[in-house]
């Protein structure tokens, strides 16, 4: 049996696909990171939380932690401010930035 772990949402920053694995990761507030086992798809880990929204084919954010989009990147608050690696592509950018300017 493996390990279970409870997440809350104000704890998640972002989600990350790695292909090699073929699973997505998460980036918690502490600075560490989850690997999520099973067949998640990112439709699945957006429809767990409304703050949760795709922007690029391998990176999901927490529209909580996102400060401003500035040269199709994203601009995060602390403890996420250091991450450059967020960039949001022409896919989903139209829907990223109406849901900024609502949220």
């Amino acid at each position: 049996m493996g390990n279970l772990r409870v997440l809350h949402s104000n704890h998640i920053g972002y989600f990350k696909y790695i292909s090699t694995k073929k699973s997505w990761e998460i980036a918690l507030t502490d600075g560490s990171f989850v690997r999520l086992k099973g067949n998640l798809r990112a439709k699945n880990l957006c429809a767990y939380n409304d703050r949760f929204i795709q922007i690029h084919q391998s990176y999901i954010i927490n529209i909580q932690y996102l400060c401003m989009i500035q040269n199709n990147h994203c601009i995060m608050y602390p403890p996420f401010h250091h991450i450059y690696e967020l960039c949001i592509s022409q896919k989903y950018k139209r829907e990223l930035t109406a849901y900024f300017y609502q949220f």
